[in-house]
């Protein structure tokens, strides 16, 4: 991928100084590494950031779910593992 050119002299390398949120988009702060012109960028992804925070937070929903199924199904399987391997102390054979 290209890199963003620069305003002043069009050299397509760049250092990012600051990034945040800006109006649904990310504004980037970029120094030219050729000629030090600070400028500008706006970039968006085309998905709206709601839709994407909206998913994380799906995501993270399910991955709870799953660890709380898989908590349980492990100390069902301790309990069943523990009481296979627990010797019988009271039966004694004549």
């Amino acid at each position: 991928m290209r890199g963003v050119p620069c305003p002043a002299c069009g050299c397509t390398d760049s250092d990012v100084k600051d990034s945040r949120p800006h109006d649904g988009a990310i504004k980037r702060r970029r120094q030219c590494t050729k000629c030090g012109e600070r400028f500008s960028t706006f970039e968006t992804s085309g998905v709206p950031v709601s839709a994407v925070l909206r998913r994380v937070e799906e995501l993270h929903a399910i991955a709870s779910e799953a660890v709380s199924n898989m908590g349980a199904h492990l100390a069902e399987m301790g309990d069943k593992t523990n009481s296979e391997n627990t010797p019988n102390h009271g039966a004694h054979k004549s």
